[in-house]
């Protein structure tokens, strides 16, 4: 069912960019809390509490961005497997190589490495 979504309504553009505006937003979030907190220096005013509200909203918005991310990753790998066919064998070749830094920074891998970084920085932040 996933598929025929995936290939009918072209999801895996759709779920990244929802996914890179979570993830931006939430770290936005984060910065400007951080800032609240030390323009604060701890104290109890209006700004702590902007700070705090800020520091959950972020959570929120980066634990979302992860669960996008995890949709992205299987979005995409469906969309690749479809477009995979289409492709003539040089361009096949050419995505295969092991040569270089390609495999360590082609459009599935940096998705992937998103994806874990996230998920792993939300764990830590909901530990805290």
């Amino acid at each position: 069912m996933l598929n025929h979504l995936v290939s009918e309504y072209h999801l895996h553009p759709i779920v990244d960019h929802f996914t890179i505006a979570l993830l931006a937003f939430g770290v936005a979030a984060e910065f400007v809390a951080a800032a609240a907190t030390l323009l604060s220096r701890g104290g109890t005013g209006w700004l702590s509490v902007c700070s705090q509200k800020l520091s959950s909203t972020s959570l929120l918005l980066m634990t979302g961005g992860a669960s996008a991310a995890v949709l992205s990753y299987f979005t995409g790998d469906i969309e690749a497997d479809r477009l995979w066919d289409s492709m003539s064998p040089a361009a096949q070749q050419i995505l295969l190589s092991t040569e270089g830094a390609g495999q360590y920074l082609s459009h599935a891998v940096l998705g992937q490495y998103l994806m874990y970084a996230f998920s792993h920085s939300c764990r830590v932040a909901r530990l805290d």
